[in-house]
């Protein structure tokens, strides 16, 4: 007859059973589907498992950190020269202009200047590109621009022109232009007029052909418009030639 096994036995064996029963519980294949709610050890055995208590919820009373807002960004002042170089594509550095349909802005008066800006801006002066970019201008850099160029050195434009007809344009010119554009239009700022001699013919020629539009010469003086539209265009362009013909540079 066997003897019977002792107490100590008997415990052991069931605690290791109950091992490899929870063991098997632990498999990725139980886990997956369940979580044992005890915490066994082979000293203290199993207890249930403490669940941490859910966080309380906000406060929305509750003063929130300020976010700082975005530092602004600060103003950028464009200095006279660096609004002249955004018309030195077309007119040159400083105003000198180097093609022969745009006109030379170095010298010129600052009231005329002024005004046409304003002339493009609002629409009143008919243009292809220009409305466009003087409506980019605030009236203050406007003014500083007429400031700056009207600083600048006057260079007159090496144009072609031909001999016989700028000796006819000189008689057209006293007898239409002289009461205004002074000294064969080389006198600057007088009457608020431009210079116009020594600018370059072909812009000139386009003016002046312009002038003889209603719509386009509106802004320009009422005197002016009733002399020129007398005017044939071989006229005009003796007047072009003659203007294009004094490059001395006169004060």
């Amino acid at each position: 007859m066997n003897p019977r096994p002792s107490k100590l036995i008997v415990a052991l064996a069931a605690l290791t059973l109950f091992q490899t029963a929870y063991a098997d519980d632990k498999s990725p294949a139980n886990t997956a589907e369940k979580s044992s709610p005890y915490k066994c050890t082979l000293v203290s055995g199993c207890d249930p498992v403490k669940k941490p208590l859910p966080a309380a919820p906000a406060d929305p009373a509750a003063p929130t950190a300020a976010v700082p807002a975005p530092a602004a960004a600060p103003d950028v002042i464009r200095t006279p020269s660096m609004l002249a170089n955004t018309c030195a594509g077309c007119h040159g550095t400083n105003g000198h202009s180097a093609g022969e349909t745009m006109p030379s802005l170095a010298g010129l008066d600052e009231r005329y200047f002024v005004k046409t800006m304003q002339d493009f801006k609002s629409g009143a002066r008919p243009s292809t590109i220009m409305g466009r970019l003087a409506r980019g201008y605030s009236d203050r850099e406007v003014k500083e621009l007429a400031d700056f160029f009207a600083n600048q050195e006057w260079v007159s434009a090496k144009a072609e022109f031909d001999p016989k007809l700028a000796k006819e344009g000189q008689k057209i010119h006293k007898e239409n232009c002289e009461s205004c554009h002074e000294q064969g239009g080389a006198v600057n700022g007088s009457k608020e007029t431009p210079r116009i001699a020594g600018q370059w013919r072909a812009y000139l020629n386009n003016l002046l052909i312009d002038l003889h539009d209603i719509k386009r010469s509106s802004t320009q003086p009422l005197k002016m418009r009733q002399r020129v539209q007398k005017l044939s265009q071989e006229e005009i362009e003796a007047l072009s030639h003659y203007y294009a013909s004094q490059q001395e540079e006169k004060k």
